[in-house]
C-alpha cells in the first residue's frame, strides 16, 4: 500500500559550539534522497540559539546574551532547498531585551530592542520560497489532518506580556494584521482568540475528510525532565492550552490524537490522558528537540506522573540527535519512527563554526561554550632515580 511521509524536529539552529546540527542535516539529506515520498518537513520552533559571553562592563548575571546574525543565517542555509518546509516559532525565536534582561546584536555595543532574531529569520525565509514560516498552518495527507500552531502564547501571562508580545507584534507588522486583531489594541487575549478561531475553522472545514489528527507545537503538553539527577514532571503551558485542546476534542471526538513538539532537548515518546469532566482525551506525544543543539540529560527510570487533570507516562526515550519520520497510509493509523543522526566523524568542521561564533565578540569577552579536548600522544614515563651515596641507580 502506498504511503506518504513527513519529517518533524525542532531545537536545531545552534552553531555556537560542537553540537550536531551538521550531522542532522547530513542524515536528513540522505534520508530524503532515499525516501522520495516525503511530502514536507515540519520544524517545531527554536530556530536559533544565542550564546553568552562574560563582560565585566555589563551587570547581567551569568553572562551577556549575544545574537550572532551571521551564524543565524548559516543555520538556515543548511536547510534543504528542494522540499517544502513548514516552520513555527519557539520561545527562543521570540526573545528581545526587556526591563530585566538584555540581548545584544553581534557585540555588546548594540542592544537588541526590536526582536532581531525573529526579524532576521523572516528576512532569510523570504529568500527561500520552499519555507513557510507562520504562526499557524495546516496540511492534509490522505485521511490525516496536520495542524501546526504556536504554543509560546500559552506560557504564563507574565512571561508572554513581558517578553514575547513585542515580537508577536513584529510578526504581524511584517505579515500584516488580520481583520480580527486591532493593531491599536493588540493584546495576548486577541492573539489567543485569533489562533483558536483559525484552528477551529480549519477543523470544521475538513471534519468530513479526516480520520486522524496530528497536532504540532513547540512546547510539550507535559514532560519529565532530569534536574540535578531528579525527575521532574513539568509543563510550561498546561493551564493555558487546555481551553484550546478541549475545543479541539469537542469538535472531533477522536479516539486518539498525536502531538509532535520539541523544547526538551531529547527524544521522548509518551502517552497523555487529559480528563475533561466525564470524558478523556488520549494523546500520543512525541518530543523531538533533537535537531541540532546540545542535548539534555535523560530522566532516570521515570515513573508515570500527573499535573492537575493531565496524566503522563513515558514509553520510550533516546539521548541522541535526529528527527521523527511520520508515515501516513490510507485506512491505517499514522506511524512514527525516530531516526538517529550519526555521530560526528570529525569535530573539525563544527569547530570552524565555533571559531566563527567568537568573531565580533566584545573586547576581552569570553564565551561560554562546550570545548573539545585535542587528542595528544601519551607521554613516556619519566625515569625516576635514587641516590645511594655517590652512585645513582636508575629504576626501570
Amino acid at each position: 500500500m502506498a504511503s506518504d511521509k513527513f519529517i518533524q524536529f525542532g531545537c536545531w539552529n545552534n552553531l555556537n559550539g560542537v553540537f550536531c546540527l551538521k550531522s542532522v542535516m547530513t542524515k536528513l539529506s540522505k534520508h530524503l534522497s532515499e525516501n522520495t515520498n516525503t511530502r514536507f518537513i515540519a520544524i517545531s520552533g527554536d530556530n536559533y540559539y544565542q550564546y553568552k559571553v562574560k563582560d565585566k562592563t555589563k551587570k547581567e548575571e551569568g553572562g551577556v546574551n549575544i545574537i550572532n546574525t551571521e551564524l543565524l543565517k548559516k543555520g538556515f542555509d543548511l536547510l534543504p532547498n528542494d522540499i517544502p518546509i513548514n516552520m513555527i516559532m519557539g520561545n527562543h525565536d521570540l526573545v528581545t531585551s526587556t526591563i530585566t534582561k538584555n540581548y545584544y546584536v553581534n557585540t555588546t555595543d548594540m542592544v537588541d530592542d526590536r526582536c532581531t532574531i525573529l526579524r532576521n529569520q523572516m528576512s532569510f525565509v523570504y529568500s527561500k520560497p520552499n519555507i513557510s514560516y507562520k504562526l499557524f498552518q495546516f496540511q492534509m495527507i490522505g485521511n490525516t489532518l496536520i495542524l501546526m500552531f504556536d504554543t509560546s502564547m500559552y506560557e504564563s501571562i507574565n512571561i508572554v506580556n513581558d517578553s514575547y508580545l513585542k515580537c508577536y507584534r513584529a510578526y504581524f507588522e511584517i505579515n500584516g494584521f488580520p481583520d480580527d486583531i486591532d493593531p491599536e489594541h493588540f493584546s495576548l487575549e486577541s492573539l489567543l482568540s485569533h489562533q483558536k478561531k483559525n484552528i477551529l475553522a480549519i477543523i470544521q472545514e475538513k471534519v468530513d475528510l479526516f480520520q486522524h489528527m496530528v497536532l504540532i507545537g513547540h512546547h510539550p503538553i507535559i514532560q519529565i525532565k532530569n534536574k540535578k539527577d531528579q525527575n521532574k514532571c513539568v509543563s510550561d503551558i498546561d493551564e493555558n492550552i487546555q481551553s484550546l485542546l478541549r475545543s479541539i476534542f469537542e469538535a472531533t471526538h477522536l479516539d486518539k490524537y498525536y502531538y509532535l513538539c520539541s523544547d526538551l532537548h531529547l527524544y521522548q515518546k509518551g502517552n497523555i490522558q487529559i480528563t475533561f469532566d466525564d470524558s478523556q482525551m488520549n494523546i500520543q506525544q512525541y518530543i523531538v528537540g533533537t535537531g541540532g543543539t546540545d542535548l539534555d540529560t535523560l530522566p532516570i527510570s521515570p515513573p508515570p506522573c500527573s499535573i492537575s487533570n493531565i496524566n503522563y507516562q513515558i514509553i520510550e526515550q533516546n539521548h541522541a540527535c535526529g528527527f521523527l519520520e511520520c508515515t501516513i497510509k490510507e485506512e491505517e493509523e499514522p506511524s512514527f519512527a525516530f531516526i538517529v543522526a550519526e555521530s560526528e566523524a570529525t569535530a573539525e568542521s563544527e569547530a570552524t563554526a565555533e571559531s566563527e561564533a567568537t568573531h565580533d565578540m566584545a573586547k576581552g569577552g569570553k564565551r561560554y561554550t562546550r570545548k573539545t579536548r585535542r587528542h595528544r600522544k601519551p607521554r613516556k614515563p619519566r625515569k625516576k632515580t635514587r641516590k645511594h651515596g655517590k652512585k645513582t641507580r636508575t629504576r626501570k
